[in-house]
Formats: C-alpha cells, sequence, structure tokens
C-alpha cells in the first residue's frame, strides 16, 4: 500500500497522484478548483479491493500546470499517457464535476481503456447565456492577478453541503494553487459539448448527484444519450457528494462494480 505522494511525467507535466490498495484499478479525478483531497475520506474505503490513484489533474493540486492550452480531449489523452507509464491498460474511471467531465471524454475518447465510468455531480449539457453565466460567476471569484479568492463558510456549502474547518481550509488552499488554471479549466469546461459525447460512450456508467446538487436536473438529457446509464441520488450531499458522504458514495461505487 502506498500513501506517499507521487508523480509521473508526461510530455505536457507532471501529474501528482496519492495511491493506495491492490486490485483492479480505479482512477479518480476532481472537481474544478479542487484535487486529491477531495477524495480522502473514499479513498480508504475502495482500496482495500481495489488499486485507488486519485490523481492532480494539470493546473491543480501538486501537479504542474499545463505548457500549453489544455482543452478537456487534452487532460484526457495527458492522464492515458499518464496511465501507461503507470503500466494500467484499462481503468475505471470516477470523476467529480471536472473530473466527471474529463471521465466522460476519456470513456468516449479511447472506450477500450475505460472499462466503467462513475460519473459525480456531471455537469449537463448548457446553451449559450448559461455557459456566460458561469464564466461570468468565476470571473467575479478572481482577484486582480486572476486568482480565486477564498470561499466563505456558507460559500463552501453550496457545493460541500457538510463544511468543517479543515475541509474549508483545504478548499481555499487547493483553489489557491489552481491560479489562474481556475479560469482557463472552466472555459475549457464551458467549450467542452458533453451530450455530443454520449452516444460514445460504451461501457457500464454510474450516475450520482448529490440531493441538494442543483445540477442533478440535467440528469434525463445523461439517461437519454448513455445507453444502459442508470443513476442515484445521495441524500444529504450537494455538488462534492463523495466529501459530504463518503461512506454512502463508497457503497454505491462498490455496488455498481460488484455488478456482472
Amino acid at each position: 500500500m502506498t500513501l506517499s505522494l507521487s508523480f509521473v511525467q508526461t510530455a505536457d507535466g507532471r501529474i501528482a497522484f496519492r495511491e493506495e490498495g491492490s486490485g483492479p484499478p480505479l482512477l479518480l479525478l476532481h472537481s474544478l478548483g479542487s484535487s486529491r483531497h477531495a477524495w480522502s475520506g473514499i479513498l480508504p474505503l475502495l482500496s482495500s479491493s481495489h488499486r485507488v490513484i486519485a490523481a492532480d489533474v494539470l493546473g491543480h493540486g501538486d501537479s504542474d500546470q499545463p505548457r500549453r492550452p489544455f482543452a478537456i480531449a487534452d487532460h484526457a489523452a495527458c492522464l492515458f499517457e499518464g496511465l501507461d507509464l503507470l503500466g494500467l491498460n484499462q481503468v475505471t474511471v470516477v470523476g467529480n464535476s471536472l473530473g466527471a467531465v474529463v471521465g466522460l471524454e476519456m470513456a468516449a475518447s479511447r472506450p477500450e481503456r475505460v472499462e466503467r465510468l462513475v460519473l459525480i455531480g456531471c455537469p449537463g449539457p448548457r446553451g449559450t447565456a448559461e455557459k456566460g453565466a458561469r464564466l461570468a460567476a468565476v470571473r467575479s471569484q478572481l482577484d486582480a492577478r486572476g486568482i480565486p479568492g477564498a470561499l466563505t463558510d456558507e460559500e463552501a456549502r453550496s457545493s460541500y453541503h457538510h463544511v468543517t474547518p479543515e475541509i474549508l481550509e483545504q478548499v481555499n488552499a487547493d483553489r489557491r494553487k489552481a491560479g489562474s488554471w481556475y479560469l482557463a479549466t472552466s472555459q475549457a469546461l464551458m467549450a467542452y459539448d458533453v451530450e455530443t459525447r454520449f452516444g460514445a460512450v460504451h461501457c457500464p456508467v454510474l450516475l450520482l448527484w448529490g440531493a441538494h446538487d442543483r445540477g442533478q436536473d440535467k440528469a434525463p438529457s445523461f439517461l437519454a444519450g448513455i445507453t444502459g446509464a442508470r443513476m442515484a441520488i445521495v441524500p444529504d450531499a450537494g455538488h462534492v457528494a463523495q466529501v459530504a458522504q463518503p461512506v454512502a458514495v463508497a457503497g454505491l461505487i462498490r455496488q455498481f462494480l460488484a455488478e456482472p
């Protein structure tokens, strides 16, 4: 079992990751402005039966900042390169928000390499006005250097639902580390057309939304577009459901992984 921080060097920069357990591999991908720390509560619950790799996508956490403009497809390709260097040909991807979109692109672009896919709070299709409003909201959080400001306890609750001082400290530390890539990655998300990739996903898919995640109103588009996808609602959780309810989310993932 490996608990120390590790790195893998790709052509676009180093990917930082934390690994625990052994068995079939699970790749965990965090939300925008976050890091691998968002999986701290769930990682030990899954590592009893799986090799769990919680990665910082480029521009976040302790990973390098990309050396060029980076689209969602670039993030997917970079992670595949990292998996190659770790000797992993096929994985199950569990992604939250930004990580869910990157996971969706991984499954769509290289279906032979993604065995199963768990999407937690995945952003759904957005119209032009909704995308513009989202980017405006992101820009309003930035200081003069383009760095996202610290969230208050109340502001953090909209995504994390249950917020302890330790969670708030980590959330704000991760936002500072993302720096200017918070906006750049938001722009990449808004430029990505989620709905056009639904038909290219052929692996089993589990959709999870926290009961207090307003994004769950997009669920019908996912269920209509991804053949065989099923969904569940995580009670007493928000957009980052695995932080609020790690035991419940881990249980749903383990049940999904055990299905034939």
